[in-house]
């Protein structure tokens, strides 16, 4: 999965958000400051720091309505 589509995914960034907050190098992907949007991650294997905050992938969110 791309960095930017995982952080949209997450719900933390916007897709232009993410790619502007990787530009200032506020992402890094496994202790390595991400240099470009286009890297492929493995989002249950990489850790990724969005601003020093630790991003948590799921896969599936459920919502219960009664």
């Amino acid at each position: 999965m791309r960095l930017d589509k995982f952080l949209s995914v997450t719900g933390v960034a916007t897709r232009t958000e993410a790619k502007k907050a990787i530009r200032a190098r506020a992402v890094s992907v496994n202790g390595v400051a991400a240099n470009s949007a286009e890297i492929q991650i493995n989002p249950e294997i990489d850790e990724v720091l969005f601003f020093g905050e630790k991003i948590i992938y799921r896969e599936y969110t459920y919502i219960m309505v009664n």
